[in-house]
């Protein structure tokens, strides 16, 4: 198979080192960036599931986790809702305790 691929690649080569600096130019961006922006999707994705793997090897059961709170979608949209990570107390228990978050 190697054989059938090399003189192929080497046509190609030939044929780019031939042309103009500029042309030159121009058809590798044309290829190089598309490749580069699919390949960097892959890459992104491939250390997502990476992450999510390895997620509970590296954060303890006991640590403490954000709560999440839903809010469903508007009627009439087509997505399901957008997660809220809620990280500070409700105002009620703020003001409860007297550590209201709005004073500097």
């Amino acid at each position: 198979m190697t054989r059938g691929i090399t003189p192929v690649l080497d046509a190609i080569a030939q044929w780019l080192t031939g042309l103009p600096l500029v042309w030159q130019t121009l058809v590798v961006a044309a290829v190089a960036i598309p490749a580069c922006g699919v390949l960097a999707v892959l890459l992104l994705r491939a250390i997502d599931v990476a992450g999510a793997a390895t997620y509970k090897l590296f954060n303890h059961a006991d640590a403490p986790t954000a709560k999440l709170r839903i809010i469903p979608a508007r009627r009439g949209h087509t997505t399901p809702g957008t997660r809220v990570v809620v990280d500070t107390p409700p105002r009620a228990l703020a003001e409860e305790t007297g550590d209201d978050p709005g004073d500097p």
